[in-house]
């Protein structure tokens, strides 16, 4: 019974389909076996086919000779209005990548292991060069006729290991064995297995972010809707609880230098606050004629109200800063649409007639709101900007443009090109304004060359969005922000 059954397996594997043609049946629904044949007597005879066997992924056609599979080939067939290409199913001659032999191996020795696998065409064997060079690359390139089944992918030529690469299906998966996909595609590859796909919206494995239910704003921390998780309360005392951890590892790394290296630090820290105190002094000199004007208090000490105010959203959040002179006005998710929301927001303590500077740093996530709409949004800047200049009418007014966003994708060029013409309108409009000044931050978080192409480095890596900074890119833009 075992001898019959290899004798059955031997047969098999010498059938040849030099005569079976095919294309893919996988997006065609609702086609059957009558309507191939109808359309297939159009070039040939209904007496030349031979079958028609038509499954949910192809449909194979087989004839009797060659000169209706050329046909087949040349014409292919129309269905559902739509042009479908035949392609061979097996063809006669069969290509065979070698890798990995040494170079020093000669042609013959080649050709004489290859004919284990099947007849070598004459003259066939090449070798691999690079490009526009003579330097071999010792790859070999050669025909087989009347091939086998299936060539494994790696194999032992003497004492060395090399590698085959065959069409007409003819190559093992390593994985698998299977010989219709590359090993590359394998679902059986380890490193396929072990990388799990998930949802970057809800961070679910049974679903990617395409499939996700969840579309409205809720926090996946602590289930409740008008927020996300990233501005939850709870995700935030998370973070604190890992910062104390953070701190109790970092005593224990450092051990008795912990103390040492904190003040070494804070110190330059402090460095950096008393440079910007600079900064900002030299910018009160030629405001001089405001603070006269501001009135002493019991101790007959002149007070520090805030003279520079930031107005951003949620990366001007990001911006750590200890001087009181510097207000940060900025709310995470504000719009130059909604300005007035946020002007609402100022502290009471900000008298606005001694504001010396307002950095306006808006625009992003109108950009988000109205991405096909420049217009409107440039519309929505040009007011902003006019009911910042009426409410502080003291200060001077410094734009910054809006950054790139980080990542691939049609949704993201877009927003990124709407976001250039949105600063180059931007631009225009200060250059006409004495009171208005504009900063261009693309050369700073953009690498030079051709197209947009923004420094990851300086973005957060975990944002699927691609808008905001990471600790770095708020330090550029806090090094940004001092200089004026």
């Amino acid at each position: 019974m075992a001898s019959q059954l290899d004798t059955v397996h031997h047969n098999n594997q010498q059938i040849q389909r030099y005569t079976s043609v095919h294309f893919s049946s996988k997006y065609i629904k609702g086609i059957t076996h009558t309507d191939i044949l109808n359309e297939l007597e159009k070039y040939i005879n209904r007496e030349k086919v031979k079958a028609i066997q038509l499954t949910e992924r192809e449909c194979v056609v087989t004839v009797d000779d060659q000169v209706s599979k050329t046909l087949l080939l040349i014409k292919g067939i129309e269905l559902k209005n739509y042009h479908y290409k035949f392609v061979d199913v097996e063809k006669e001659v069969t290509h065979v990548t070698i890798k990995d032999a040494p170079v020093e191996l000669g042609d013959l020795a080649i050709c004489t292991f290859m004919r284990q696998y099947g007849e070598v065409v004459q003259d066939s064997i090449k070798r691999g060069t690079i490009r526009g060079t003579n330097i071999e690359t010792g790859t070999r390139y050669i025909q087989l006729i009347n091939c086998v089944p299936t060539i494994p992918n790696i194999t032992k030529l003497g004492r060395f290991e090399i590698r085959l690469f065959a069409d007409n299906n003819r190559t093992q998966c390593r994985y698998c064995s299977r010989t219709d996909h590359p090993s590359y595609r394998c679902d059986m590859k380890p490193q396929r297995q072990e990388r799990q796909r998930y949802c970057f919206r809800c961070s679910s494995h049974d679903h990617i972010i395409r499939d996700c239910p969840h579309t409205d704003n809720v926090c996946f921390e602590c289930g409740q809707e008008g927020h996300i998780k990233r501005n939850c309360n709870r995700n935030k005392q998370t973070v604190r609880k890992d910062e104390q951890n953070e701190k109790i590892t970092e005593d224990n790394e450092y051990g008795d230098y912990v103390h040492e290296i904190r003040e070494g630090r804070e110190t330059t820290e402090q460095d950096q606050i008393e440079e910007l105190n600079v900064y900002i002094d030299n910018d009160t000199t030629k405001h001089s004629d405001y603070e006269q004007s501001v009135p002493e208090n019991e101790d007959n000490c002149l007070p520090l109200p805030p003279i520079t105010i930031i107005l951003g959203a949620s990366n001007c959040c990001r911006l750590k800063i200890s001087d009181n002179r510097i207000h940060n006005a900025s709310v995470s998710g504000s719009t130059a649409e909604d300005i007035d929301k946020l002007l609402v927001t100022l502290d009471k303590s900000v008298d606005k007639n001694y504001v010396s500077k307002v950095i306006f740093c808006l625009g992003t996530n109108d950009v988000t709101r109205n991405m096909t709409d420049k217009e409107m949004i440039c519309v929505n800047m040009t007011n902003a900007i006019n009911k910042v200049k009426a409410e502080f009418p003291n200060a001077d007014i410094c734009i910054f443009s809006i950054l790139p966003r980080k990542g691939k994708g049609q949704t993201l060029t877009k927003c990124n090109l709407t976001s250039h013409s949105v600063n180059l309108y931007m631009e225009k409009v200060c250059s006409k304004d004495q009171r208005l000044s504009f900063i261009d931050l693309w050369d700073d978080f953009c690498r030079p060359g051709m197209g947009v192409n923004p420094i990851k480095t300086l973005f957060d890596k975990n944002d699927p969005s691609g808008v905001h900074i990471n600790p770095e890119g708020a330090n550029n833009l806090f090094l940004l922000s001092r200089t004026l």
